[in-house]
């Protein structure tokens, strides 16, 4: 999902050789990355990344929030990717053990700064398209399907697949309230309708 298989299997490479204590792989503009236990310099988030804002939501608005998603993982401009996760923002991961993990905003971006940070080179492409079963007063849901690729420490972590958004309005500004991949999407729903 976004990525996010890529990302999650990028952070375990990263964890496995290191110690407990908090480390950060930052790559220069050069593309040179070097290992510091503080974390990596801020960059400016890019305005052509930044939320739109809005007064209510519209499936275009989400449609865009979902490329502006894509645009800010692609630059690895995570300032605004930290800027589209909306408040209550959650993300759910499914490992290889079928286990689904959920992180919540804060975790979700400091887990993908980290990796995107780390990374020599990611690519990802999303394609989208407007999922009428998930929608919710004042939030629509999108199913996409994505790709990716992600080079860190001469390793490539490739993934692709399918992916629910939900997209609302936060604040005046159009903002995402959960990425998960498809499968654990759908058997979350399934749960929640079973009781």
């Amino acid at each position: 999902m976004t990525g996010l298989r890529a990302i999650f299997l990028s952070m375990l490479l990263l964890a496995a050789p290191m110690a407990a204590r908090a480390i950060h792989v930052c790559t220069d503009s050069q593309g040179k990355s070097s290992i510091q236990d503080k974390p990596c310099d801020a960059k400016d988030a890019a305005p052509q990344h930044a939320p739109a804002q809005a007064q209510t939501i519209t499936v275009a608005h989400a449609l865009d929030a979902a490329n502006r998603l894509t645009a800010a993982m692609q630059a690895r401009d995570v300032t605004a990717l930290r800027r589209l996760l909306g408040r209550g923002f959650q993300a759910h991961i499914t490992r290889k053990s079928n286990d689904v993990v959920t992180m919540d905003a804060s975790r979700f971006a400091e887990f993908t700064t980290r990796a995107l940070d780390a990374a020599k080179s990611y690519r990802v492409t999303r394609t989208c398209r407007h999922d009428p079963a998930g929608d919710s007063t004042g939030v629509i849901a999108l199913r996409c399907r994505y790709s990716d690729r992600l080079e860190l420490f001469q390793r490539v972590v490739t993934s692709q697949g399918d992916e629910f958004l939900r997209v609302s309005v936060d604040r005046g500004e159009v903002k995402l309230l959960e990425m998960s991949e498809a499968a654990a999407a759908d058997a979350m729903r399934a749960r929640v309708a079973q009781r």
